[in-house]
């Protein structure tokens, strides 16, 4: 659904939980690129590094463990209340996302 959680925060909340980039492709069904490039955006945006890319390694800066036990609670809310909202027809979205068009 997604409605309420911005994808940039539930991708940020993954890769803590998962400490993988290769398993939080594999949870949120997108190739690494996109994923990569999420992340990237939001280091950007923040004007802080979020991980340490360490010998495939993922390694979260004490800026990421800050942020991310300061919005855990507020996602789990939100999640919640997206599932109890549910959409309201019968009809569901799909997203497709392409890396790049050939």
């Amino acid at each position: 659904m997604d409605f309420l959680i911005n994808k940039k925060l539930k991708i940020f909340i993954t890769l803590m939980e998962t400490g993988s980039f290769s398993i939080a492709t594999s949870v949120l069904y997108i190739t690494r690129t996109p994923l990569s490039r999420v992340i990237s955006d939001l280091e950007r945006e923040l004007k802080q590094r979020l991980f340490i890319r360490k010998n495939g390694t993922l390694i979260p800066t004490e800026f990421a463990q800050t942020i991310y036990r300061k919005v855990k609670s507020h996602y789990i809310f939100l999640h919640a209340l997206e599932q109890e909202i549910g959409p309201t027809g019968k009809t569901k979205q799909l997203e497709i996302i392409f890396d790049e068009i050939y």
